[in-house]
């Protein structure tokens, strides 16, 4: 589930410390935020064992919730939202396999940030096939 909001050209009220940001500046966050990318590799071992234990915890559900708070234009979530599928898709095999559950639970996604949020650019990030966890 995504909630959109429209993309404006114009000055929007993005507060970095006081000063504003264009519009056109904020949406290069995709392409700068490579900092963020690291800092989200360093919880993946944490992630991968938290999301074997949701797997397990939650093998009775039908929906399986995720969500991605400050989601900003969506890059540096991609991978760690289809890290968390993978996982947690993987452990529900084993269990399958072991006739511990019957089927696989279905995945909601919210992606949550500022109204301010350019969220056109996680819409195009979500529909490339390269860089979407959407298989």
């Amino acid at each position: 589930l995504l909630r959109l909001m429209s993309n404006s050209s114009t000055e929007v009220g993005y507060a970095d410390r006081g000063k504003q940001l264009s519009a056109s500046m904020a949406r290069t966050y995709n392409k700068v935020g490579g900092s963020q990318s690291l800092a989200h590799d360093l919880t993946f071992p944490s992630l991968t064992i938290a999301a074997a234990d949701v797997a397990k915890r939650f093998s009775s559900e039908e929906i399986i919730n995720i969500a991605d708070l400050g989601c900003s234009q969506g890059l540096n979530s991609m991978r760690t939202c289809g890290l968390m599928i993978d996982v947690i898709e993987e452990e529900q095999k084993k269990m399958i396999e072991k006739q511990e559950m019957k089927t696989y639970s279905e995945f909601m996604i919210y992606h949550e940030d500022l109204p301010t949020n350019d969220f056109n650019q996680l819409m195009d990030v979500l529909s490339s096939p390269r860089d979407s966890y959407i298989r």
